[in-house]
Order: C-alpha cells, then sequence, then structure tokens
C-alpha cells in the first residue's frame, strides 16, 4: 500500500500560526488622526505606547492561538500595524517579550522572537532585557529560548550580545542567576558565552566574585569549567579575577580546594600593574593566603610589578608586620637587591610610610643591618623620607639607633634634619625635634593660607598641644586624631628625656 507521509500535528499547527501572524503583520493601516488637537497627543500615547492589557492577559496564559487572535483583534479595533502594537509597552517599559519571559510563557517568547526579533534586546525601565527577567523569574524554559535563538540573531564578533547585556547596575543575566543562585540558569548562560563570568558591575563585582561570596561550591565548579576560558584575564583589572575575589574575601577553602585544584593557572595571572596575587594577599594583610601562595608559587616573591616593587615592598607599605616577618624568612638575594623602580627597599618604603612597626622590625633583624644607610636613587636614606613626610615614631626609631648615620647626605647635599627645614606647604607642619639635657624641644612652623604661626615648645604638655597643628588645622581635627597624636607625643617626651639622659645624644 502506498503510504503518505502525514506532517506532525505540532508541526502544522507551528505552520499555521506562523502564516496567520505573517498575513497579520502585512496589515496596513493609516495613521490615526484625532478631530480635537488638544487630545491627539494623548490618544497617540495611550494608542502607540502604552499596552492593551488584554495583550498583557493573553501572553500570560502561554496560548499561542488565543495569543494570536487578541492580536488580531487589537489590531482591527485600534486599526494599528502588528508592528505598532509590539512596539507598545507597559508603564514600566516592558515588552510582550518581557512579560512571556517572566511569566515563564515558552511558545510565545518564540513566537514573538522568531517574528520580532527587536524586542530581544529591549530594555525596561530598570535596563532588564527580557532574560534578566527570564533569570529572576527563574524561568529556565524560557532563558534557554532566548539564550539559543539570540546566539543565531548576533553575529559572532559582536561585543553587544544579549549574555553581556547589562541593566542600570551593571548586572548580566549570570550576575543576577549567581545572585539567585540559580544553577541551571547559570550553566545555560555561562556555556552561552563564558568570559561574562568576570565582566564587573557597578558595585566592582564580577560572577565569579558573586560565587565566592555565597560560598557555594557548585556554583563556582560551574564556572571554572571551561578550560582556558580565563586567559583573557591576563593585565585586565583585579577584581575581575577569582584569585583576588577569594584573597579579599579572604576564603582560603575556595583558593586552595576549589581554584587551585580546577584552574590552577589563575594564580598566574596578573593585573594591569604586574601585580600577582602575592602582591595583592600581601597588600591585604591575608597571612594565610600569602602562606599558601609561598607554598605553592614561591617564584612570586621575586617577581616585581610596574613600580618595581616586590610583594615585601607592599606588606612594609601596609605596615603589615606579620606578612614581612613571613616573607623575610625566605631565601632571599642580597637585602639591597631587593629595590623598586626609585631605589628604595623595604626600610624606604616602611619609613616613608610612616609604618613604625614594620622599622622596628628591620632595625632588629640581624641580617639587614646594610638597609639602615642605603640611598634611594635620590640618595636619600630610610630617616631623609621620615623626614620629609614627618613621622615622628619613625625618626625617633631611627635616631635612636646608633648604627643610623644622621650626617649622610642625599643627592642635593640635604641631611635628614635639612629636609624638614626646608618644607614650606600649605597646611603641613614642619618639625624638628632635639634632644638636650633631657629637654623636649620642638619647633612647629604651621602654614596656613595666608598667615604663619610659629611655636617653640619647651616642656612635654606644651608639646601636646603643639603637635595636635600636625598635618591638618585643629578645627577639623576628630578627637580620636587629636587623642592619637596626644599620646604619640607624650610617649616620645618621656622617652626622650630617658634617653638623651643615658646616651646624651641629640636627635639632630
Amino acid at each position: 500500500a502506498l503510504e503518505i507521509p502525514i506532517e506532525d500535528y505540532a508541526t502544522q499547527i507551528g505552520r499555521g500560526n506562523y502564516e496567520r501572524l505573517e498575513i497579520l503583520k502585512a496589515k496596513q493601516f493609516p495613521k490615526l488622526q484625532s478631530t480635537n488637537t488638544m487630545l491627539q497627543g494623548m490618544e497617540d500615547y495611550d494608542t502607540n505606547i502604552l499596552m492593551d492589557v488584554t495583550l498583557y492577559e493573553a501572553v500570560a496564559k502561554d496560548d499561542v492561538n488565543n495569543f494570536i487572535d487578541t492580536l488580531e483583534k487589537v489590531s482591527m479595533d485600534k486599526e494599528l500595524n502588528l508592528d505598532a502594537i509590539l512596539n507598545q509597552m507597559t508603564i514600566s517599559d516592558n515588552s510582550l517579550l518581557h512579560k512571556a519571559a517572566s511569566c515563564g510563557s515558552v511558545e510565545i517568547a518564540e513566537l514573538i522572537i522568531d517574528h520580532f526579533p527587536f524586542l530581544v534586546n529591549r530594555r525596561n525601565n530598570l535596563g532588564d532585557t527580557a532574560l534578566h527577567v527570564a533569570t529572576k523569574a527563574r524561568k529556565l524554559n524560557v532563558v534557554k529560548v532566548l539564550v539559543d535563538k539570540s546566539c543565531k540573531l548576533s553575529p559572532a564578533n559582536d561585543i553587544d550580545t544579549l549574555s553581556q547585556m547589562k541593566n542600570h547596575i551593571g548586572n548580566t543575566a549570570l550576575h543576577e542567576a549567581v545572585m539567585a543562585a540559580f544553577s541551571d540558569a547559570i550553566s545555560s548562560l555561562f556555556l552561552a558565552n563564558p568570559k561574562v563570568s568576570y565582566y564587573l558591575n557597578e558595585k566592582g563585582e564580577s560572577p565569579l566574585r558573586l560565587a565566592i561570596e555565597t560560598g557555594k561550591k557548585e556554583i563556582l565548579e560551574l564556572l571554572l569549567k571551561v578550560p582556558g576560558v580565563y586567559d583573557g584575564l591576563v593585565g585586565r583589572p583585579q577584581e575581575e579575577s577569582p584569585v583576588y575575589a577569594a584573597i579579599l574575601m579572604k576564603r582560603k577553602g575556595i583558593l586552595e580546594e576549589e581554584i587551585f585544584m580546577k584552574c590552577p593557572k589563575l594564580f598566574l595571572i596578573r593585573d594591569k600593574k604586574r601585580r600577582t596575587p602575592l602582591h595583592f594577599a600581601a597588600s591585604k594583610g591575608y597571612t594565610d593566603g600569602v602562606r599558601f601562595l609561598l607554598s605553592k608559587f614561591g617564584q612570586q616573591a621575586l617577581q616585581r610589578s610596574t613600580s618595581g616593587d616586590f610583594p615585601i615592598h607592599i606588606a612594609s607599605k601596609k605596615g603589615h608586620i606579620k606578612i614581612v616577618e613571613k616573607l623575610l624568612e625566605q631565601q632571599w638575594p642580597n637585602p639591597l637587591e631587593l629595590l623598586n623602580k626609585k631605589g628604595q627597599n623595604i626600610l624606604h618604603v616602611a619609613a616613608e610610610r610612616g609604618k613604625n612597626n614594620v622599622v622596628k622590625c628591620i632595625l632588629k633583624h640581624p641580617k639587614l643591618e646594610e638597609l639602615l644607610n642605603a640611598e634611594d636613587k635620590n640618595g636619600n636614606t630610610a630617616l631623609h623620607l621620615a623626614s620629609m613626610n614627618l613621622h615622628p615614631m619613625v625618626l625617633c626609631s631611627l635616631t635612636w639607633d646608633e648604627r643610623v648615620d644622621l650626617k649622610r647626605k642625599n643627592k642635593q647635599g640635604l641631611t635628614a634634619k635639612d629636609t624638614v627645614l626646608q618644607i614650606q606647604t600649605n597646611s603641613i607642619a614642619r618639625k624638628v625635634w632635639h634632644l638636650t639635657s633631657g629637654d623636649f624641644i620642638e619647633y612647629i612652623y604651621v602654614v596656613w593660607q595666608p598667615r604663619l604661626r610659629p611655636y617653640k615648645v619647651l616642656q612635654p604638655p606644651e608639646a601636646l598641644k603643639a603637635l595636635t597643628t600636625c598635618k591638618q588645622s585643629p578645627s577639623t581635627m576628630t578627637s580620636k586624631r587629636l587623642s592619637s597624636l596626644a599620646n604619640s607625643t607624650a610617649r616620645l617626651a618621656a622617652k626622650a628625656s630617658a634617653i638623651s639622659t643615658e646616651r646624651g645624644r641629640p636627635i639632630f
């Protein structure tokens, strides 16, 4: 018997709906003209902008036949072309595709995308595309349809594909999926465009970082499973890398068990200033992270940033004493060789930033004596830099050490004392300490534009008051800052009296 092939019923229905919609799209109506010019603007707005409620309701039912019937009725009743109807929005600027996405109306979403693809990238008043809306509403089938069809619509080199589009707070659909812990959507979105996993929102958060914040390992595993996708992170902002995010949040378990085990190459990525993960961990004072990185990537301890800083420079600048001590345990070359581009060693940078805890640590270290009088490219010693930047506690630590040469001159022929006397900056105090016969004598010249107020302080109680003028106007200083300076000066005064009696040595 002769068999006649019969089309699948669903295919026939689909073809019928397609043809109905094409016929409807071909219908043209003249532009409506209002006889009342006073009302014309309002009528045009209501007719051409705001969506008909019956369409909204038809989309929610996800019945394609009913939806097309409703489109046809609205078109005939209001004499509107189909394109005009599909351009209508709700009061929140949602299109019919947004509505289909929020309701999970898969068949209608497919129909709209096939016939009106311009709606795929349409945003509402929150900047959300239909993909954002479907993700937030946890409508997986619509997410898959949007991802699949948008990939076919967009050229391969199109940088503004649907998955990359951000809303008003900078979130992609993948950001929203991670925040909602919507694993199935995460998988679909990530596989469609893996690079989106390190895109930053307005808060500087990538989907990877959000995954680390949630602490949900299954989400992080999804985002780390495609090999080679993160090669593009080289030289990009450090906030995009999951390694930096884990360091920032001090998640050692994620560093060791997730990122290192699944994608160890990420630890070799540097940011745009050529800083390694060890630089970053050192800057954040993350001791456990530093230990882990030294155990797995010890070579990073001797890698420089673009400014020439080693990780130990960064820790010294920040005053992270435990990390400095840990890094000093490494097998270093000659300490004098660990210099940044300014020719500064770790004592230089600690003194310049006023990190007295690091300065004292270096002074006590038996192998670092060569650093005490070492000069940078400008001939400045650590004492010069402490003087230039007005760090009293560092000055005392250095000057009270017999090994420090107080008369050493820089390339300008200036001693540390000379550099203090040269400071003439508005709103900056000039200080000179001098110890003689147990007296604490301080000269402070504070420059307040346009007047100059001199102080000559002979007694410690008065020195407490004088020091409050340091760095900023007393009227703008907080009580905490005043108290800190007062306590600092009191300690200096007591120490000065004791040491000057013992050593008879002036600071300058």
